[in-house]
């Protein structure tokens, strides 16, 4: 299935209601909230997701060393993402890199959507709405299916996202391989 994703950076919650709307209105499937600068109380957003629970909707804090705003460290991006998605569907998208090395964030991340999911929605400790994501906007994509192979082998991230820039006609196969490969678990 394919879905036209749309991604919105918001400081405030009056801009994702106004901005949302104006992505449901052109025809977007999903909605990502980009909260890199957000300075609202997370528990609102939180609120807000929970009114438009019919809309499929992914919620990050995209650090600047992966090309996001936010200058907070991996727990404080943990905390900010957990607090606007508590008690919503909302999918939490967060980084690879700091899934790896940060014990504590992952601890935090997995206890928060694990008390979230039901049983139905885990299978054998997959959280459904879990995305670990990869980016490299400066370069080529480097080893992509090593990058998937490893995040789907961290055996919690629901599905893995890469981003890059491609060089040329080629990276775009090498994803499209990977989704033909993965199905729907990689963006």
């Amino acid at each position: 299935m394919t879905l036209l994703v749309t991604s919105i950076v918001v400081n405030k919650l009056d801009e994702v209601e106004t901005r949302a709307r104006q992505a449901w209105t052109g025809g977007a499937d999903a909605i990502e909230l980009r909260i890199d600068t957000y300075d609202d109380d997370p528990a609102a957003l939180a609120n807000y997701l929970r009114t438009e629970k019919d809309r499929t909707w992914i919620v990050t804090c995209r650090s600047t060393a992966e090309g996001g705003r936010c200058a907070a460290d991996a727990m404080q991006r943990a905390s900010l993402v957990i607090g606007a998605t508590r008690g919503t569907d909302a999918y939490v998208d967060f980084e690879l890199g700091d899934w790896r090395q940060t014990p504590d964030v992952r601890r935090k991340i997995q206890v928060a959507l694990t008390e979230a999911d039901d049983s139905e929605q885990r299978s054998h400790g997959v959280l459904r709405r879990l995305i670990l994501s990869a980016h490299s906007l400066e370069g080529g994509p480097g080893d992509l299916p090593t990058i998937v192979d490893e995040a789907l082998g961290e055996r919690k991230a629901g599905v893995v996202k890469v981003a890059y820039r491609a060089a040329d006609i080629r990276d775009s196969f090498a994803a499209l391989d990977l989704m033909h490969k993965h199905g729907n678990r990689v963006i």
